[in-house]
């Protein structure tokens, strides 16, 4: 299972032989070189003395996007929606200060990653959550819920801050924390050296020890049934 909260809901539930299995990340593709001036300038607009705050993922309403409306209408921040989905339209109207960017991929999602001040993911039922993961390599403090995959990925007060979402007083003192901080930079470089060692060779190689102990047990269970 991709997450410490989802090994264990599954032994909860009675699943037997869990292993924690995360994702890897493509530290090169993702990284704060990509930051990009002219994007930044295309989104700020007249106001360059706002910050950007970011989202990428799908846009639907499991994902709690809506969490977002109590920064929408601060005029310090400028949010950015990158991805698709069925909740693409009444989002636009939740969220009317908002730039919807659409679906991007590849060397265009790495610019806008790297180009943000802040990331905020608000999905509380997430298993694992690569777009933290994409958003920490690329330079980027994260704000997430204090539940599913982002506890394992976001350090509290280190490389970002879990927290409850849904409360905006709560959301808007973790957005301060992070934006108006002196160590903004430092945050900054933790977060993608928080990240930067899960290479997907290295996961893969430990998805094959997982197979590797399984096809060993079998072995010995096979020898001992035919002694």
């Amino acid at each position: 299972a991709p997450s410490t909260w989802s090994c264990n809901d599954l032994r909860e539930s009675g699943v037997p032989n869990v292993h924690l299995w995360q994702r890897g990340i493509d530290s090169v593709k993702f990284h704060p070189q990509n930051r990009d001036i002219e994007l930044r300038t295309a989104l700020l607009g007249m106001r360059p003395d706002r910050k950007i705050v970011g989202y990428v993922g799908r846009l639907a309403n499991e994902k709690r996007i809506d969490d977002l409306t109590t920064l929408d209408s601060r005029d310090d921040v400028q949010l950015v929606i990158i991805g698709e989905g069925p909740a693409k339209n009444r989002l636009k109207n939740v969220l009317p200060n908002a730039i919807f960017v659409g679906y991007k991929s590849g060397e265009d999602l790495a610019k806008y990653y790297a180009s943000l001040d802040l990331f905020i993911h608000t999905g509380k039922h997430e298993t694992f959550c690569q777009s933290i993961q994409e958003a920490l390599a690329s330079g980027v403090p994260v704000i997430a819920p204090n539940s599913g995959g982002p506890l394992d990925l976001v350090k509290h007060g280190w490389t970002g801050y879990l927290i409850d979402t849904s409360d905006s007083q709560e959301l808007n003192h973790a957005v301060n924390l992070v934006l108006r901080s002196p160590e903004l930079l430092t945050m900054s470089k933790r977060a993608r050296e928080s990240v930067i060692h899960r290479t997907w060779e290295g996961v893969n190689s430990q998805l094959i020890g997982h197979y590797s102990e399984l096809i060993g047990a079998k072995a010995n269970r096979s020898g001992e049934l035919v002694a």
